[in-house]
């Protein structure tokens, strides 16, 4: 009992580290800082549609039709090739999604590797995989804007081993 305790224990560690590693790629450029205002507020209704087309992606694979949904700084950071990697790191992790199951949709800024401050959209997904029940684990998909298109700036799977908040059950 006391194993698969320490054993569950290393794996949420293993899967947040490499949750915050996902999310930190597109950090990994040295900010040069602009005092160019933040751009308008996302397109609900388009950033919705792009979570959805990549939560499909992930569900079947499609490393593909996922890569060139990527920022230009996600993109400069991995390949198509090592983004491929990462999600099988994911899947060993957490199991191999399932379903998932829009949550909610958060508006916020962030700033760039530019040091530009932009609008985001952070979506989040309960998720199935063939590891956890649904509602245990979530999707998040963080989703900005270069020029008129809408790109994911992140994405990773993700757990509250101190329980899910009540906005997300």
């Amino acid at each position: 009992m006391k194993v698969q305790r320490s054993k569950r224990i290393v794996r949420t560690l293993q899967a947040i580290h490499l949750a915050l590693a996902i999310l930190a790629l597109p950090a990994c450029k040295q900010p040069t800082f602009s005092k160019r205002p933040a751009q308008s507020a996302l397109d609900e209704s388009k950033t919705r549609e792009l979570g959805n087309s990549v939560a499909t992606d992930l569900l079947t694979n499609n490393v593909s039709d996922l890569y060139p949904k990527l920022e230009r700084d996600f993109r400069d950071s991995v390949t198509e090739k090592e983004l491929s990697m990462i999600i099988e790191q994911m899947v060993q992790a957490y199991g191999k999604p399932l379903d998932f199951e829009f949550k909610q949709q958060e508006s916020s800024s962030r700033v760039n590797a530019q040091g530009i401050s932009q609008p985001m959209q952070k979506l989040w997904y309960a998720t199935k995989t063939t590891m956890y029940e649904k509602g245990s684990h979530f999707l998040i998909i963080e989703i900005v804007s270069e020029g008129d298109k809408l790109f994911v700036s992140s994405f990773a799977l993700v757990n509250f081993p101190l329980g899910v908040p009540a906005n997300l059950k």
